[in-house]
């Protein structure tokens, strides 16, 4: 097997480089490329695109050279004649790799994956998936969070599910005692008006204030607390 996996490089090898070549010799982006790389800071601007496709002219010779008969060796095309399914499965699995580690092959296939997880899931409305960023949105689009906005005292600390409600704390100031803002986000609809918010004591658990989504306080009269 490993000798089969050996015999196999001058292929995979030789198909990055005639890759990278092509990148380098047929992309349209190719001078942003070469002005962002290295060449440019160690030849000038003026000579990193002439180099960059220096570069891929060298990558093409030594990619055709690798995969071109009479390129690779003899023992590769014994392997692949010998046991045709394990050496395409080597061959898929280093090239999946490739494909997974190359940057410039994510709109090929990380970016369409993502478009067809957004649409079986749905994310932006219900369910566990709602993101978080979309029920900060929320709350901070909520008139229960402009009157306690001066109360907080930091970003998002800890957020949770429970039932169509998601739940997110603020580490707050009440009156000079530190606190947790929990603001209740429904889950279902995105609905700033519906959020609620409760102020609790740290040190006791005591609700110290608790609004209800636009409605009047449910609780003690806010004072706002500016240290």
């Amino acid at each position: 097997m490993i000798d089969m996996i050996a015999a196999l490089q001058p292929l995979v090898v030789g198909a990055v480089l005639i890759w990278s070549a092509r990148v380098k010799l047929l992309n349209r982006h190719a001078a942003t490329a070469a002005r962002r790389s290295a060449l440019a800071p160690l030849l000038g601007e003026d000579r990193a695109l002439p180099a960059y496709r220096l570069l891929g002219v060298v990558e093409l010779t030594l990619g055709a050279l690798l995969v071109l008969p009479p390129g690779p060796r003899l023992e590769s095309a014994v392997a692949l004649a010998d046991r045709p399914i394990a050496g395409g499965a080597v061959l898929l699995a280093e090239a999946a790799a490739v494909v997974a580690l190359s940057p410039e092959l994510d709109a090929a296939w990380l970016l369409p994956l993502r478009r067809l997880r957004a649409r079986l899931t749905n994310p932006l409305r219900g369910g566990s998936g709602l993101p978080l960023l979309a029920t900060v949105q929320q709350v901070q689009l909520s008139d229960s969070y402009r009157r306690v906005a001066p109360l907080l005292r930091s970003d998002v600390r800890e957020h949770w599910n429970d039932g169509d409600w998601r739940f997110v704390g603020h580490a707050a100031r009440y009156q000079g005692r530190p606190a947790t803002a929990v603001f209740a986000v429904p889950l279902v609809d995105d609905e700033p008006e519906a959020v609620r918010v409760a102020i609790v004591d740290d040190a006791t658990g005591q609700t110290l204030l608790a609004l209800a989504g636009a409605g009047q306080p449910a609780g003690p009269r806010l004072d706002v607390v500016t240290a």
